[in-house]
């Protein structure tokens, strides 16, 4: 019974930081950090990642909802090209410009 609890417990520890705190954004399966420094200041991003720590510390899965890149540059891995993509900036009117710089033929042979 309290391994069930314990499960229960951290998917919604995990929905509730990942989903509704604002410290990521993007799609589920490939979260980035979001920056606010509202949230920095009132000690959101401390939280959340004291929340994930006290899940792990008890045995929890952690967060496997960040981007791989994203998770890599914080561990100080080797991150591949193909790793970093447009799809992973949530703003979708920055993702547009982005795309429509990259489709410049001046630009072709940079990327």
């Amino acid at each position: 019974m309290l391994t069930v609890l314990f499960l229960w417990w951290h998917r919604l520890l995990v929905a509730a930081i990942a989903m509704q705190s604002g410290v990521f954004e993007g799609t589920p399966e490939a979260l980035v950090f979001t920056h606010s420094v509202k949230l920095h200041s009132s000690g959101m991003y401390a939280t959340a990642g004291r929340l994930v720590t006290l899940s792990l510390c008890q045995g929890g899965r952690g967060l496997h909802c960040m981007a791989e890149a994203v998770y890599r540059y914080m561990c100080g891995l080797d991150i591949a090209d193909s790793q970093i993509t447009v799809d992973l900036i949530a703003d979708a009117d920055v993702r547009a410009r982005i795309q429509s710089v990259r489709n410049l033929k001046c630009f072709r042979y940079i990327w």
